[in-house]
């Protein structure tokens, strides 16, 4: 056997060893959400950090789940249309949570530009941009 044959099956499996490796990690793991059914989670800082969250910054026209967290704080969340309307509003936060897990309430968004507004008893507000595209 020729020294060049030799190279070349050792590139090939070499490659064929990378690509098997490449196959099984982007096979791993869960397949991302349909854009137009995604979860949305917002993340409410403390009133110092005066910051809003947002797990993602666009989705697909849908229904959507909402997951408000507010890490220690009293913030209330917003969900607001182009129009300025609130199309959701995370509950009071002076009543405590039954559980440690966020509740999800779903909301249908439709195609436009929304801001996810918290804000603090304090007076101090945070924002984050959504982008809601056609379905």
């Amino acid at each position: 056997m020729s020294t060049r044959r030799l190279a070349l099956i050792l590139v090939g499996g070499v490659l064929g060893v990378f690509l098997l490796v490449l196959l099984l990690m982007f096979s791993m793991g869960d397949p991302p959400p349909d854009p137009s059914t995604a979860p949305l989670e917002v993340v409410a800082n403390s009133p110092d950090d005066g910051r809003c969250l947002l797990n993602r910054e666009d989705v697909a026209a849908g229904m959507h789940e909402v997951s408000v967290i507010t890490e220690g704080s009293d913030a209330t969340v917003a969900l607001r249309d182009e129009t300025g309307q609130t199309v959701f509003q995370s509950e009071d936060p002076q009543v405590p949570p039954a559980d440690e897990e966020p509740d999800a309430t779903g909301v249908e968004l439709f195609e436009g530009q929304y801001t996810v507004i918290c804000q603090y008893p304090d007076g101090t507000t945070g924002e984050a941009p959504l982008t809601v595209t056609a379905d």
